[in-house]
């Protein structure tokens, strides 16, 4: 049984490969067959470049037509793959655009005083509200300091704040400019980014919100500066206009803690990069949208002999009080408008591929073009 068994196998195995072996033959043709069907192929192609190739007797003018043909090929290759290496080196323009417009939002303006404090708040029965500048202390300017930023955003007067010495009259012309940045790869913006104590997103806060983070875990506190949960004194009222939210289970920073904790965590900070900025791999990149306020400050005197006694008679101060503690500042548009820095793509996918296909066509319609040239002698 198990000899007959395997003789029917291989009768069948066999006949299958006969049946193979049958269809191979009657589907593919003969080397002949196939020669005169690339001929005729090549001979009714409107590529007559490959046309003139195989046709063309002399071998002067076939080698010509090769190396032309050859030559379309490879500019077209190069070009093809050096719009692919642009591509990918992602690319961007800068546009400016100047819009008019009938009616600008005013900006945010916060000011705040270079006076430290105030001696009638230290000596209490003593009425006096001069200006506590203190050269052994470093505290050398009395005037006012003020910064113009979004509505949706914290001052900033670590170095970017505006002086207006006392007695003098300040006069303050402001720009709007918008600037719009890409997503990464093509700029330094991530759009996913969200602010836990913010709103909208910006660099600065995000770089208060991540220190606050750190000196919340080393410390056990928040300075009052910082955003984040931390219960609020009574006297802190600084900390609710900054952030609204902040009541929680934490304590804010003491004095002793501002000097033995919270002054080492933040050099810490800078010196070990935990919080970084600018970049799409940083701690707090590049936002999408951004508002500026650009200014030009003039300045002058504050008033004339005429002013000084108005304004001692109306406030019931001594000319020498005027000119040492009232300062005059002046906000407003340079003109109505604003402008927009736009960061653009500089290739898109579908002109990539728009290019790459009018490439092609371009070869085929030079090629199919050149028939005339090739007449066969």
């Amino acid at each position: 049984m198990d000899q007959l068994r395997r003789f029917v196998e291989l009768d069948a195995k066999g006949i299958l490969e006969k049946m193979r072996l049958c269809l191979i033959k009657k589907l593919l043709p003969d080397l002949e067959d196939r020669r005169k069907y690339h001929e005729e192929f090549v001979s009714s192609s409107s590529f007559h470049g490959v046309h003139n190739i195989v046709h063309t007797k002399s071998k002067a003018r076939r080698a010509l037509w090769l190396l032309i043909v050859t030559g379309c090929l490879a500019i077209v290759i190069w070009q093809i793959c050096s719009r692919f290496i642009y591509y990918f080196s992602w690319p961007t323009t800068t546009t400016l655009v100047v819009q008019y417009v009938e009616n600008v939002k005013f900006p945010a303006v916060t000011f705040c005083n270079l006076n430290r404090n105030y001696e009638s708040r230290v000596k209490g029965s003593e009425e006096k509200d001069k200006f506590t500048d203190e050269p052994t202390l470093g505290y050398t300017d009395a005037g006012i300091t003020f910064v113009i930023h979004s509505p949706h955003e914290l001052p900033r007067f670590d170095g970017l704040g505006l002086l207006t010495p006392v007695g003098m009259h300040a006069q303050v012309a402001i720009r709007q400019l918008k600037s719009i940045i890409q997503e990464y790869p093509w700029g330094e913006c991530k759009p996913d980014i969200k602010l836990q104590y913010h709103k909208i997103y910006s660099t600065n806060g995000c770089l208060l919100e991540c220190k606050a983070r750190y000196i919340q875990d080393w410390c056990g506190c928040l300075p009052f500066i910082l955003p984040g949960k931390a219960e609020i004194p009574v006297f802190s009222k600084l900390r609710q206009r900054v952030n609204h939210k902040l009541k929680g289970n934490g304590t804010e920073c003491d004095l002793l803690k501002f000097y033995k904790c919270v002054y080492p965590a933040v050099y810490d900070i800078e010196i070990k990069g935990l919080c970084t900025v600018g970049t799409h791999n940083s701690t707090c990149p590049a936002p999408c949208e951004e508002t500026d306020y650009p200014t030009t400050v003039t300045y002058s005197n504050f008033g004339g002999e005429n002013a000084i006694k108005y304004f001692s008679t109306k406030l019931k101060k001594s000319p020498e009080y005027i000119r040492q503690n009232l300062v005059r500042i002046e906000i407003k548009y340079h003109d109505l408008s604003y402008k927009i820095t736009q960061q653009q793509k500089a290739l898109t996918i579908s002109e990539l591929l728009v290019f790459q296909f009018r490439q092609g066509l371009r070869l085929v319609k030079y090629l199919t073009k050149c028939r005339p040239c090739s007449k066969r002698p």
